[in-house]
């Protein structure tokens, strides 16, 4: 097959993407701290595939990808490898129908048919009416789609070079409502339509004439109770003139439209719907049928239809499509359980078995951690029982952790394998410094006493099922070392297990004065970075403190909310509880002390994260909301509003990215830190700043360019409104300018000695004698020698009048007072250290009184303080002998002193006074 393609970049705005839910709308405007990155987990959804074939220089070789659909936006996947080779901009609507040509992919979206080129729209047929368009397909230089009522058939002449327009409707009768269509093999501008009533028409396109009706009572007369079924599935067989008709309730027809006869007939038990048909052609006269309950069934057309096989839970769900590559032994599957399956023959009379497949969550995951330390990869658990690893870097990547051998255990059972997985995860936790060792995830179930161990180096189940003596396993953490797991029971029991071996080496309890047993519930667990403290929060609010090493209760504090869930950040030690108050409170493990509350939150907290570097806290919600909280100086720093409800959200553990789950998608949705890429103002906001965000899409809008964009913007991205150049009088204020801009002013001289070349300057070697230019280059280097000669004597002669000259500086000393101070500082801040060192320099004596008179007035100003220590340095190590000399500059340069004086004796009082203060608080004895 061909080699995979390149993903194409996209200049659209973020939207989100949505398998089974209508397009987000998208907001243009970005949270403060985050910006949509790209989604993960989706393969398709419910609606069939399509397969774009291209011939290779190689002719037994064929290059062919798949085309499936995300929602309102399409992926194309090499079939020979499943790698993703790019993704579509997303559509206003959800995608109903797809269909290619071998160059151009054309899906059908709510009103409009649209064409691409390797994932770029090119063009959008118009239709004069809007209509929902429904199963859309390619019919020579004409493309043919249904309506989603079934009412008509709208035909577009599909020009090459130019925008394809409208040409012309067929109206079907009232008691016709189309559901399939199909041109027969070898008939001239004719098609076939399927209905809901069981009827079959032949239509001329060109002539828009009904040909020919087949009625549903004729097309099952051979039935003992003939019946109207509606027709799920049309498809032409390998040969001519016979159709492949699936019903509704499981009937599959091969019926000759030439002659109008039935030739065989074939049922699939359950009255299961026959979603798709396909033939095989490579010799081998079978025919699959897919179910509406993921069953895909292989019949011998040599045998009279004779049953073969039943591929059983090929599918979670109902299996949309299914299509056999040309002449080749291999069945492409899909299904809405997010998954693309491809199938090997090895011989027809056996089961195929799978050879290559693509897949994601079936249903919405809703506790995601990053796991390891690298953050490319996180541990993802859903809704369909599953724990999936998946690759933050690469797709093909991702993988689901075996639960052991549940399609044998099902066959033997005769169970669906849904019936033998794992309840799904109520809590998950790891650790990696012995996960090369033995298991290193731990995992709590629902309504489970059972907890298990997974080992995620051999992308399975662990060795160890931890059984709980008494009640249901809660919240379960793991020891920084790895060789303990704790398992909180809903009993008030903490149980302590070797990751190794799975022998249970403790058991702590909690008893409280309280009747109510169901506030024993351990609904978090942790242990500490040095293994000597466990905590453990129940419901009723209380946490209780165990020393690790021998299990004795050291201490309890109670929190005004019943506690929800428990996280820790083992590098400073500092925990948050989810609280039922809506209140997020952070308690330090040292000092047991709540220290930070953040509030503001109008419904129940449903995830928070940690910051790497701990200076952030991020919480996710039931009202859609995703705050950061700044914990330095616990205020609210962005907040926004995306369009479904969040459930889970980790924090990437190098601090890039954000990952969250919301409860109708099956995806993982990322979201860039943008202050690793451009700089960021920090301010508080209030609980109404709220934005609205789409989510990101699978395309990656934010890519490469996207956020090569972001390092141009300027660093002030939002108002600033209502900061001041001085919070208060009493205080010392800076002036914001880098530390290293003073020092080098102060050190320029040192500077410049530094940066002389270590050896003068050689003159350059003479040209060889034979070079015709070399007199004109004699001439010019004397005219040069004389032209520097000139500069020099020009040079001399401006340095000696430079004492009458009157510089910025000077002129802006002149006029400056002291309501006026801000523009001269203004200046000072806005030069080179190079400028304000030769502007210093250059004042006169007169000029260098009112310079010592704006430093006195801007210290008493309490501004600018250190540009003041910076400027008078300065000017006591250029003017030291004429201030030494001058009495006009003596007085002025007492003043200074004095003031200098004054304002560090009154900075040194509030330093002193808040070292007391802090030392005072330091020492009061913990209670």
């Amino acid at each position: 097959m061909a080699p995979a393609r390149k993903k194409q970049k996209s200049t659209k705005p973020t939207q989100s993407i949505q398998p089974t839910q209508p397009n987000q709308p998208i907001k243009s405007i970005q949270p403060r701290l985050f910006a949509p990155f790209r989604a993960l987990g989706f393969v398709t959804n419910d609606i069939p595939f399509n397969i774009l074939s291209r011939s290779t220089r190689d002719a037994n070789k064929l290059s062919a990808q798949i085309v499936t659909c995300l929602g309102n936006s399409w992926a194309m996947w090499d079939l020979s490898t499943m790698r993703l080779l790019f993704v579509s901009p997303d559509c206003e609507n959800p995608i109903n129908s797809i269909a290619n040509d071998g160059t151009y992919v054309y899906v059908s979206a709510g009103p409009h048919l649209i064409k691409y080129s390797r994932g770029k729209q090119i063009s959008k047929f118009e239709y004069p009416e809007p209509s929902e368009l429904g199963t859309i397909t390619l019919f020579g230089s004409q493309l043919l789609a249904l309506r989603a009522n079934g009412n008509g058939l709208i035909v577009f002449d599909n020009h090459s070079n130019a925008k394809s327009e409208f040409s012309h409707e067929i109206q079907f009768p009232f008691n016709f409502t189309a559901t399939q269509i199909l041109h027969p093999s070898t008939y001239l501008n004719k098609i076939v339509v399927a209905s809901a009533q069981g009827d079959l028409q032949l239509w001329n396109i060109r002539t828009r004439s009904l040909i020919h009706s087949f009625q549903s009572t004729h097309l099952r007369r051979s039935l003992p109770r003939p019946s109207t079924e509606a027709i799920t599935s049309l498809e032409q067989s390998p040969a001519i003139d016979v159709l492949a008709i699936g019903y509704s309730d499981g009937l599959i027809s091969l019926y000759d439209i030439k002659s109008d006869e039935e030739l065989l007939r074939m049922r699939m038990d359950g009255d299961l719907s026959i979603n798709s048909i396909t033939f095989r052609t490579d010799g081998e006269h079978i025919m699959a049928t897919a179910a509406s309950n993921g069953y895909i069934a292989f019949w011998n057309l040599n045998e009279g239809g004779r049953l073969v096989n039943v591929l059983r839970d090929a599918h979670s769900e109902s299996t949309s499509k299914i299509e056999f590559l040309p002449n080749q032994p291999v069945l492409i599957s899909s299904s809405g359980d997010n998954s693309v399956k491809q199938w090997l023959f090895d011989s027809p009379s056996v089961l195929p078995r799978l050879l290559k497949f693509r897949a994601g969550h079936t249903a919405p995951p809703h506790h995601i951690r990053y796991y390891g330390e690298d953050g490319k990869t996180i541990l993802s658990a859903g809704r369909d029982n599953s724990l999936r690893y998946m690759s933050v870097v690469r797709d093909s990547r991702s993988f689901e952790m075996s639960q052991g051998s549940l399609a044998r255990k099902a066959a033997q059972l005769a169970l669906p394998m849904a019936a033998l997985r794992l309840p799904p995860i109520t809590s998950l936790a790891f650790a990696t410094q012995r996960s090369k060792d033995w298991d290193d995830v731990l995992t709590s179930h629902a309504d489970s006493a059972d907890s298990y161990t997974w080992h995620v180096q051999d992308k399975k189940l662990g060795k160890h099922k931890l059984v709980m003596d008494d009640g249901v396993a809660r919240s379960v953490t793991v020891s920084v070392c790895g060789n303990y797991g704790l398992i909180g029971t809903d009993k008030g029991k903490i149980n302590q297990f070797n990751m190794q071996s799975g022998i249970k080496r403790r058991v702590l309890s909690i008893q409280n004065k309280y009747e109510n047993k169901d506030a024993l519930a351990i609904s978090g667990v942790i242990s500490d970075a040095l293994n000597t403290t466990i905590v453990a929060s129940t419901l009723d609010g209380f946490l209780y403190f165990f020393d690790f090493h021998n299990g004795a209760l050291i201490d309890t504090l109670q929190l005004r909310g019943g506690v929800h869930q428990l996280i820790l950040q083992r590098d400073n030690g500092i925990m948050a509880a989810i609280c039922a108050d809506n209140v997020v409170r952070l308690v330090d493990i040292e000092t047991r002390r709540v220290v930070r509350e953040f509030r503001g939150f109008t419904k129940r907290v449903s995830d928070i994260a940690f910051s790497p570097d701990s200076k952030w806290l991020v919480a996710s919600s039931y009202d859609c909301i995703i705050r950061t909280y700044d914990i330095p100086t616990g205020t609210l720093v962005d907040a926004f509003r995306v369009t479904s409800l969040p459930t889970s959200l980790t924090f990437s553990p190098t601090g890039d990215f954000v990952a969250t789950t919301h409860t109708d998608s099956v995806g993982i949705y990322l979201w860039a830190n943008k202050t690793q890429l451009v700089e960021v103002p920090l301010r508080p906001i209030s609980q109404t700043d709220v934005i609205d965000v789409g989510l990101p899409t699978m395309q990656g809008e934010v890519e490469d360019e996207e956020l090569g964009q972001l390092e141009s913007e300027p660093i002030v991205q939002h108002a600033l409104g209502g900061i001041k150049d001085q919070l208060s009088d009493g205080l010392v204020t800076l002036s914001t300018m880098p530390r290293t801009r003073w020092q080098t002013l102060l050190n320029l001289d040192t500077i410049r000695e530094r940066n002389k070349p270590a050896e003068p300057v050689k003159a350059p070697e003479q040209a060889p004698f034979f070079l015709p230019s070399l007199m004109d280059t004699q001439n010019n280097t004397s005219g040069d020698k004389m032209s520097m000669d000139v500069d020099k004597q020009d040079t001399h002669r401006l340095v000696e009048g430079a004492l009458g000259i009157e510089t910025q500086l000077s002129k802006m000393l002149h006029s400056a007072q002291s309501d006026k101070l801000d523009q001269l500082f203004t200046y000072l801040h806005g030069i080179t250290p190079a400028n304000n060192d030769a502007d210093v320099r250059s004042l006169m004596p007169a000029d260098l009184e009112l310079f010592l008179k704006a430093l006195s007035e801007r210290l008493g100003q309490q501004k600018d303080f250190d540009t003041v220590q910076a400027q008078m340095g300065l000017a006591l190590r250029v003017h030291a002998d004429i201030l030494s000399s001058d009495s006009s500059l003596r007085e002025s340069l007492s003043n200074l002193a004095q003031a200098q004086r004054k304002e560090c004796h009154r900075l040194f009082d509030l330093t002193n006074y808040s070292l007391g203060v802090l030392s005072f608080v330091r020492d009061i004895p913990l209670q």
